[in-house]
């Protein structure tokens, strides 16, 4: 029954239902071996997952209203009801009041998407200034001025990710 259904869905309806699994592998991974960033991709990859299930709804939907349209009497019949039970059971639109309620929810989607993506960013950014930080000591004054400059510069990089600012230095050293 399963793998018939399976067979008749199509590639949106396949990938809309298969796209709830993902989260779920990133979030096995993630209980298995946490890292910063796996935890970073966990927020992007399941409101993917939610826009995927608002995808498959509104996808049924309009099958639905598309089925009716072709049909010669354009009669809101059995067939629409049980298409309209498919797309929008109990569990989703619960799902969906909940995120559209939520503050934060599906409002800031891009703001989400954008602050996960410059967090990955600015981490290759924070890695090389604390690097600086190690080399400074050991660094001759040419150095420590050339890696002030550079760290100053990270600095500007970072804080246009819209990442907390690093310490940084007031002037060279001589």
């Amino acid at each position: 029954m399963f793998t018939q259904m399976l067979r008749q869905a199509g590639i949106a309806a396949l990938v809309s239902m298969f796209m709830g699994v993902l989260p779920l592998g990133f979030g096995i991974l993630y209980a298995i071996r946490p890292t910063e960033q796996r935890l970073a991709l966990m927020r992007p990859v399941s409101l993917a997952a939610i826009f995927g299930a608002i995808h498959g709804t509104v996808l049924g939907l309009l099958n639905v209203f598309r089925n009716i349209g072709v049909q010669p009497d354009a009669a809101f019949d059995h067939r629409a009801y049980i298409g309209l039970a498919e797309s929008l059971d109990d569990e989703a639109t619960g799902v969906l009041q909940e995120l559209l309620d939520e503050n934060g929810g599906l409002d800031r989607a891009e703001e989400t998407i954008t602050g996960s993506v410059n967090a990955l960013l600015s981490r290759e950014i924070s890695d090389r200034m604390s690097e600086i930080d190690r080399l400074m000591p050991l660094a001759s004054s040419d150095e420590k001025d050339d890696l002030i400059r550079e760290k100053k510069r990270l600095a500007v990089e970072i804080k246009a990710l819209g990442r907390p600012p690093w310490k940084s230095f007031n002037s060279a050293r001589s």
